[in-house]
């Protein structure tokens, strides 16, 4: 094995502290964005349904498609479908969004109204949506 003299030694390890700081500054700048992204003004939508028997495969197409364009549109940052284990035609979906203008804007849009409308002939009561916000 071939023996370093120090002056090289010294400049690896002299490159090694660099990209170590640069990793660890990389590190904290995507965690400081990612809790800029879910505090600064980001909001929870927590969306409560009850599907008719029988009609669970219908709304889980229909979620997917939603959700496929949420994905995609400006300010979504992340979602999840819950089931009720005690009552399986109970589903909750929580959103998150960077802004109340984002998921507004998600909400208006023309694809998105015409699956929520699909959605709702699926439902045995209304779809109950609230907003919230970190406290």
């Amino acid at each position: 094995m071939p023996r370093r003299n120090s002056i090289t030694k010294g400049i690896q390890d002299e490159k090694f502290l660099n990209n170590a700081d640069s990793l660890a500054y990389s590190v904290k700048r995507c965690r400081d964005e990612t809790l800029r992204r879910w505090t600064a003004m980001s909001v929870r939508m927590i969306i409560d349904r009850k599907v008719k028997k029988g009609k669970e495969a219908d709304f889980a197409r229909l979620l997917r498609a939603l959700r496929s364009k949420a994905i995609f549109s400006k300010g979504y940052i992340s979602g999840e479908m819950l089931r009720n284990r005690d009552d399986h035609q109970n589903y909750i979906v929580i959103t998150a969004w960077q802004s109340v203008a984002d998921w507004e804007r998600y909400e208006r849009a023309p694809e998105t109204s015409k699956i929520h409308a699909r959605i709702e002939k699926l439902m045995a009561r209304p779809t109950k949506v609230k907003m919230c916000v970190h406290a």
